[in-house]
């Protein structure tokens, strides 16, 4: 199996070489460049959005904290800090 970057930046070269093996490069790399521009772009946006995700939990998880500590900066707890639910 030949390397996607290899195909990618050699593509004339491959399909000579398809040609030597008697195999029709137009029926085997068909829309191969289009294809591959979808894939990239796929994975961009996966990545864009896996980082969105990232940042927000990160934002959640600070203001969690802060509000944590801003309950109670001893326990992080809020209330009375006896246990008793009503206070």
């Amino acid at each position: 199996m030949l390397d996607l970057n290899f195909v990618r930046d050699n593509l004339p070269l491959v399909a000579e070489k398809l040609r030597l093996r008697g195999v029709d490069p137009g029926e085997v790399l068909k829309d191969f460049q289009e294809v591959d521009t979808q894939r990239r772009q796929a994975i961009t946006e996966a990545e864009t959005t896996k980082a969105r995700r990232n940042r927000a939990s990160e934002e959640i998880a600070n203001l969690r904290n802060q509000a944590m500590a801003r309950a109670d900066p001893a326990t992080g707890e809020s209330g009375s800090g006896t246990g008793n639910p009503s206070g």
